[in-house]
């Protein structure tokens, strides 16, 4: 999130945005604060690198404090430190790891996740155990809801009253497989180093490889009491082996 306050604005303000401000600002003795929410899910790569850093300066221009989300791959940008500067904070919001640095179960985390569905739908629809391999097996929020939503329309097309492991499994093989289809062999190699030390550096002739990982969020940066750490997506952990052998 990039947050600015009164005062950093671009001096080119429009005019009547600024005096809708003043207006309402006066009428109701407060300062006025604006949360632009839903940037993040700008669908294109290009369309959101204009928006954040071509045009950046259009968004400092309201007269009040604003928060504004964008896109997590826009944070491994090379011009984000740039931008950020403009801003009077900013904010990086990480994932939240299911699996630790040592390979185990993150419980707490996993309860969150499991709270994505239980306030959702009815625990009961899914077969026991089932929901926890789908949480394991995924290593991102949008990923963990496609693959229950897909989970969910398999077991409805076969006419199940609950979400059995075959569908969970189908599912996770079906989005793994486009992984394994659309990476190239330059970043099936760069995940797997990163997948061995658990770190990594946007520097050296690699530096665009790992950039492209991190915006595509295939490399996922996470953050624990010793500070932050990188890992390959937990749903390519199955593809390890098979990558290894074709080194």
């Amino acid at each position: 999130m990039f947050a600015k306050g009164i005062g950093s604005e671009d001096k080119r303000t429009h005019p009547k945005t600024n005096w809708l401000i003043v207006d309402i600002e006066s009428k109701a003795d407060k300062q006025v604060v604006v949360l632009v929410d839903d940037l993040d899910k700008l669908a294109r790569g290009q369309q959101s690198e204009d928006f954040f850093y071509k045009n950046y300066a259009l968004l400092l221009q309201p007269d009040c404090f604003v928060v504004y989300t964008f896109p997590i791959p826009l944070a491994f940008h090379p011009n984000y430190e740039t931008v950020r500067q403009a801003f009077n904070a900013d904010m990086i919001l990480l994932q939240l790891p299911v699996k630790d640095r040592n390979g185990s179960n993150n419980e707490e985390n996993m309860g969150f996740y499991r709270q994505v569905v239980t306030k959702r739908m009815n625990p009961e629809l899914i077969e026991e155990g089932i929901l926890d391999e789908a949480i394991s097996s995924t290593g991102k929020l949008s990923e963990f809801a496609e693959i229950m939503r897909e989970s969910s329309l398999k077991a409805f097309r076969m006419n199940r009253k609950r979400i059995s492991k075959d569908d969970v499994e189908v599912s996770l093989d079906k989005l793994r497989a486009t992984y394994d289809r659309t990476l190239t062999e330059a970043h099936k190699k760069k995940l797997l180093d990163i997948h061995e030390c658990q770190e990594a550096r946007d520097e050296g002739p690699d530096s665009q490889i790992i950039r492209e990982l991190l915006f595509s969020l295939t490399a996922v940066l996470y953050k624990d009491n010793e500070g932050r750490w990188c890992e390959i997506d937990p749903l390519l952990l199955p593809l390890v082996e098979k990558w290894s052998k074709s080194r």
